[in-house]
């Protein structure tokens, strides 16, 4: 589960950083499409149609990215939780091994003493 965690954490880094640069690209776009308006070239309508086409395109990968790296970080949430879960389920378990191998001992303790007490038995009955 660990490991899934960190699978999952290093997909969610990988999303914000083509985020990061999604955005930077629309940032620049948007910067490109203003210049242009300022210094009054219209430019070719298919090259600001192309440029509003990548712009929008952008967005919606942001838009779905962002979606992802929130079901990401739920899916890291739940496997985190997980991995507690387990670590209290081990804690457990070696609690109640180790109860159970005392109980083992003290039980190997008593039937040494009755293989004492009967070897002494056996030792008085061969004496008489």
């Amino acid at each position: 589960a660990l490991a899934s965690v960190q699978e999952k954490a290093l997909e969610i880094e990988s999303y914000e950083r083509e985020v990061a640069a999604l955005k930077l690209e629309m940032t620049r776009l948007q910067e490109e499409g203003a210049e242009n308006d300022k210094e009054g070239d219209k430019g070719s309508l298919a090259q600001m149609e192309n440029e509003d086409n990548r712009l929008e395109e952008s967005m919606n990968i942001i838009k779905i990215r962002e979606e992802e790296i929130c079901l990401l970080n739920e899916k890291v949430e739940a496997l985190e939780i997980l991995c507690d879960q387990n670590s209290n389920r081990i804690e457990q378990d070696s609690s109640t091994i180790s109860g159970l191998q005392s109980e083992i001992q003290m039980k190997e303790e008593e039937l040494m003493e009755k293989d004492s007490t009967i070897a002494d038995l056996q030792k008085k009955k061969e004496v008489q």
